[in-house]
């Protein structure tokens, strides 16, 4: 399921990086990308999260939501 989501999150504009995380037990799913700017991001979470929601269905805990987080970085780094 993460290899046919990489090429989703790939077609997005800005996209810097991604990783995915899986706890099948719990069927708990995360996906953690970075983008060039807050509006690429927005744009790429409603691109996909219709993707998103049907490849979880049946499988995930719950419907996938979309949270964003600005990201800090220290001067000097």
């Amino acid at each position: 399921m993460a290899d046919e989501a990489v090429a989703r999150y790939k077609a997005q504009e800005g996209l810097k990086s991604v990783t995915f995380l899986a706890d099948d037990d719990n069927g708990q799913y995360a996906a953690l990308s970075l983008w060039d700017t807050r509006e690429d991001a927005e744009a790429a979470g409603e691109a996909l999260r219709a993707g998103l929601q049907q490849a979880l269905h049946g499988i995930a805990a719950g419907p996938p939501t979309i949270s964003l987080y600005e990201v800090y970085t220290p001067p000097g780094s």
